[in-house]
């Protein structure tokens, strides 16, 4: 293993990890807040509490494709941005994909985190002075 590497095997290790501990993190909030049965009753008999609001409102958001739509209009410029700004846009969208498919809006960010990944493979292989196009010749 050369001496470059190394830190973008230990970078892409690290965004691995966080992607997996954002998905734990969905898949607690999903199950603990949103389809607990426990909570149906409590939000019946008290709508206005905070826990009711928070769901109310995932609820709307997962009816409405917003977590998908949200990812997808951060994945299609990640393609296209160079450099940095593509790399960030990227990871965005890739937590957004995840937290769509964890909340039910799959047609949206199962796409959405593919072109995220494909757009931070793109970036780890290429360096970062290459653009996204060839140049016109």
């Amino acid at each position: 293993m050369t001496r470059t590497a190394r830190p973008a095997a230990a970078r892409s290790a690290f965004g691995i990890g966080v992607a997996g501990a954002w998905l734990a993190l969905a898949f607690l909030v999903r199950f603990r807040y949103i389809e607990a049965q426990g909570l149906v009753a409590h939000c019946v008999a008290s709508p206005g509490d905070a826990v009711c609001l928070f769901r109310e409102a995932m609820g709307k958001a997962m009816h409405f494709g917003v977590l998908g739509r949200t990812a997808l209009a951060l994945a299609v410029p990640a393609l296209l941005l160079p450099g940095r700004a593509g790399r960030a846009l990227a990871w965005l969208a890739l937590v957004a994909g995840l937290t769509a498919l964890v909340f039910y809006n799959a047609s949206l960010g199962a796409p959405a985190a593919v072109l995220a990944v494909l757009r931070l493979a793109r970036s780890a292989a290429a360096p970062t002075t290459a653009t996204p196009w060839p140049a016109a010749g």
